[in-house]
């Protein structure tokens, strides 16, 4: 509204100075004008620079709380091992351990027992190894609970294979024909075929679990 003012006013002026240019006398109404004129300009200035000065302050004042409404949300999508991740009305999770083997075999291997073995010696395994407890009121097929990714370097991914565990330990079964049912709990293997190198140097790796919906990160190293 003020700016619109000082327009006016300076059309104003203009006139004046137009109707009078003829004349070499002063005009007391074009420097009351100007005085205006002036004070408003200078009203307009101080306005904007109030007005950006409260918007930066209220942008800092409102990035720390976005962050603080953020850090609760991302603590809570990893996932350590022997540590329970419970996802209501569906499964509990917990990862017992994961390590590099040529020979992956069941926790409490039998005289006879099913076991994977890589055959590219250039390669080897990197087994994840979860326990699901279903929280659902029927079974359901082991392998629709959790589909797990392996990132290597932050970069690199891989798709393992997975087996359920079978007799307490003792041997190995398919989990697309194994359900869990309700309350109980399978011990499943997320086995990656990797390069022999991934697990020799340092670089990083991440296993990323998904699970109803919902993506939790381990962080093997």
């Amino acid at each position: 509204m003020k700016s619109i003012v000082v327009l006016v006013l300076s059309g104003l002026l203009a006139f004046t100075i137009t109707g009078c240019s003829g004349s070499n006398e002063s005009n007391p109404s074009t420097q009351e004008l100007e005085k205006k004129i002036a004070a408003l300009e200078k009203e307009n200035t101080e306005l904007k620079e109030k007005l950006k000065a409260d918007g930066e302050t209220a942008k800092e004042q409102s990035e720390p709380a976005d962050k603080a409404d953020k850090a609760p949300e991302a603590a809570n999508q990893t996932i350590e091992v022997n540590k329970a991740k419970t996802i209501d009305g569906f499964a509990e999770l917990t990862i017992t351990g994961a390590k590099f083997a040529n020979k992956i075999v069941p926790s409490k291997p039998d005289s006879f027992y099913t076991y994977y073995e890589v055959k590219d010696t250039a390669n080897t395994y990197f087994d994840v190894v979860i326990k699901v407890k279903s929280l659902l009121t029927t079974g359901k097929g082991s392998n629709e609970f959790v589909s797990v990714k392996v990132v290597y370097d932050d970069k690199y991914e891989y798709d393992p294979f997975t087996t359920i565990e079978k007799n307490g330990g003792s041997d190995f079964t398919y989990t697309n024909i194994t359900e869990i049912e309700p309350l109980k709990t399978g011990t499943l293997h997320y086995i990656a075929e990797v390069p022999a190198g991934v697990a020799k140097d340092k670089k990083p790796i991440k296993v990323i679990i998904s699970c109803n919906g919902e993506e939790y990160t381990y962080t093997y190293r």
